[in-house]
């Protein structure tokens, strides 16, 4: 078992990315985190300050969820934004990666 941050370039919906626990502490600030994390969080990954607290009708999550249960869905991918909040990194810290 090793931690190291979490390495997002692009997310497709309701696809995993082999993480098995992220600590999330970051997405309360950057809405592009909230929906991944969303997404690993159904595709299996322990979330840590689960990210659903802020809202359920994201479309990206709608979307991911679709997918996870056989309903077809145009795919989908987010892309993270060019410009992050002060006094934030573009790190996320995870405890297990068994890509």
């Amino acid at each position: 078992m090793k931690a190291e941050p979490v390495v997002v370039d692009r997310v497709e919906q309701g696809a995993g990315d082999g993480y098995s626990v992220i600590i999330d502490r970051i997405s309360q600030d950057v809405p592009f985190y909230r929906a991944y994390l969303k997404n690993a969080a159904i595709s299996g990954t322990a979330v840590i300050n689960n990210p659903f607290w802020w809202s359920a009708d994201e479309k990206f999550f709608n979307n991911a969820l679709a997918v996870k249960i056989g309903v077809p869905v145009p795919k989908t991918v987010i892309l993270p934004s060019h410009d992050r909040p002060p006094d934030t990194s573009d790190a996320l810290s995870v405890i297990s990666n068994f890509r």
